[in-house]
């Protein structure tokens, strides 16, 4: 689990300083609160920012979400990914520094991982530095529903970038008459293509936990890994996206929600400020969830009324609420002020035992 301690930072050692010479580039080593412990690699933009002290306390944040809460996101797709067979590897999917994917592997698990951000060689060089070659996978791509070219600033298709007027993903189409429109591109596959290609003939490669970091394009992207999902479905898959940014990119957060019911992954839970609200509207149904007051932030000098927050919602998929759930879920993620912010879904598998989890959640069914 992820362990909170001292935010102070040991010096790096001969061994570590060792692994990371002939870098070329100005990169930090910070010790993350994780067990066991690993080292994640920072610009010098994210060490100036204090990013380093938020990563050595809680380990990395998730979207919308305050990483002090938790359980966090990792701490359940980590614990989600041990009830499956060691064989079965952990997929991450816009891996960024690599947090994710370095826990996993630090918990004994192998990982295959995708990047696409500037942040991909600080991850590459500390897999290095953290001695995981051999468990981390990493690739530089991106995965989507089909194989094209996209922007790699707005992770937008160069074509309709170009061509506003066109749905970029009406048909398959080349950069031949758009490369003017992006400074940089790369080239996505499905995730089903590219697991078929890492896969031995005798071996293929089995999901174990999945998890999606990529705004928008989330949705798309799943329809690349459908035939993964529907014929041997991972016990969790985690999508951090925003409706707004779904809606951008020519999807919807209820089509993204049905399929995955379809698929099977019929407990869902959300982190961020949707579920913020949604906790509000409870307390405010009964008083007896306030709590007087609450230190906030956690090392702040201020103090707010507050009620008490939990890290998850959950969302009510079954019985006659189903429907309206989805719904009203919908229209907080697609209007107002929380439509273009970070919503974190977490997605469980029937197969899976939710209890051995630990996961604590308010049930939000029939709350307005």
């Amino acid at each position: 689990t992820n362990a909170g301690s001292s935010s102070s930072q040991p010096k790096p050692t001969q061994e570590q300083l060792a692994r990371l010479s002939g870098i070329g580039l100005h990169a930090y080593p910070v010790s993350v609160s994780w067990q066991p412990p690993f080292d994640m690699l920072l610009n010098e933009a994210q060490v100036e920012y204090h990013e380093d002290k938020a990563i050595a306390k809680w380990g990395i944040g998730q979207g919308g979400l305050a990483p002090f809460l938790q359980p966090s996101r990792v701490d359940l797709l980590i614990a989600a990914l041990k009830t499956r067979p060691q064989s079965e590897v952990l997929v991450d999917s816009g891996a960024g520094l690599g947090f994710l994917s370095m826990a996993a592997a630090a918990a004994g698990r192998q990982v295959i991982s995708w990047g696409h951000s500037s942040d991909n060689e600080l991850f590459m060089w500390g897999i290095k530095a953290n001695g995981m070659e051999k468990q981390i996978d990493l690739h530089e791509g991106v995965l989507h529903n089909g194989t094209r070219a996209h922007c790699i600033d707005s992770l937008e298709p160069a074509h309709s970038l170009a061509h506003e007027s066109h749905h970029p993903f009406s048909s398959h189409h080349s950069l031949e008459d758009d490369v003017v429109a992006c400074n940089a591109t790369i080239t996505s596959t499905p995730m089903d293509e590219a697991l078929r290609k890492l896969s031995h003939s005798v071996d293929p490669v089995r999901v174990g936990a999945l998890s999606i970091t990529l705004g928008g394009q989330a949705g798309w992207m799943l329809d690349g890994a459908a035939a993964t999902l529907a014929t041997h479905p991972p016990a969790a898959v985690l999508i951090e996206t925003s409706g707004e940014g779904l809606e951008r990119a020519g999807y919807s957060i209820s089509q993204l929600l049905n399929k995955m019911f379809k698929w099977g992954f019929v407990d869902v839970f959300h982190s961020g400020n949707i579920c913020h609200e949604r906790w509000e509207d409870v307390a405010h149904m009964d008083p007896s969830r306030h709590q007087n007051w609450t230190q906030w932030p956690p090392e702040g000098d201020r103090y707010w009324p507050m009620t008490r927050l939990p890290n998850w919602c959950r969302l009510c998929v079954g019985g006659n609420d189903r429907i309206s759930d989805i719904d009203h879920f919908a229209d907080k993620a697609t209007t107002g002020w929380t439509a273009n912010i970070t919503e974190t879904l977490l997605f469980f598998h029937s197969s899976m035992e939710l209890m051995a989890l630990g996961v604590e959640a308010q049930d939000t069914c029939r709350i307005r």
